[in-house]
């Protein structure tokens, strides 16, 4: 008796304004829109409700809230127009995401653990469960927005997002693809996670 709604959109982009997820150049920094994690969390409570005993309810439902109703942050658009030099939604998990874009631009990565952008609710379910922060930043179903950007207009971005009332994170820093992506821990030091990241097979 389930009923499942598949919806479609479709639109246009001005000419010449195409920003692929191909396009990130070495020395680019590496931004993401919103909070990354609140949906996959609002899901483990709805799977096992036994993680959310020690959280306050705002929080529980919050973050059960984001599951259910994703907020995609449409003012982003212009954003990615004016300045991404490459882009992509989150949805299928960052770090997997991450490694789709810069695999598509050619070149590698260094990723900030401690500079993902992380929701006051989701971080407080993280400290009660810190396994938790691996599912946040590899479940997906964030929509969020995924790009990159010259280093020197990180000025003119700051005060354009500023403007437009919208919440990004420069999270890492795009290199050559002659080297090998690095994700740095809290402390700032290498360490290695598995990216958990949905993958679609067509």
């Amino acid at each position: 008796n389930d009923i499942h709604i598949t919806i479609n959109m479709v639109g246009l982009i001005p000419k010449n304004k195409m920003v692929r997820r191909s396009g990130a150049n070495i020395n680019d920094n590496l931004y993401v829109s919103g909070c990354i994690g609140d949906s996959a969390l609002g899901l483990s409570i709805l799977d096992d409700v036994s993680l959310a005993s020690n959280l306050s309810a705002i929080s529980k439902n919050y973050l059960i809230d984001s599951y259910y109703l994703p907020d995609p942050p449409i003012d982003m658009i212009r954003v990615i127009n004016d300045f991404a030099t490459s882009s992509m939604d989150v949805s299928d998990g960052l770090l997997g995401d991450i490694k789709l874009l810069i695999k598509s631009s050619s070149v590698s990565a260094k990723i900030n653990l401690k500079k993902i952008p992380v929701s006051l609710p989701a971080n407080e379910l993280i400290n009660n469960h810190t396994f938790l922060f691996q599912k946040a930043i590899n479940a997906g179903d964030d929509y969020q927005v995924l790009f990159t950007a010259d280093s020197a207009k990180r000025g003119i971005i700051s005060k354009t997002v500023k403007s437009l009332g919208v919440k990004i994170s420069k999270i890492g820093k795009i290199r050559s693809g002659l080297h090998k992506s690095e994700i740095l821990d809290q402390k700032g030091k290498k360490t290695a996670i598995k990216d958990n990241g949905y993958y679609h097979n067509f």
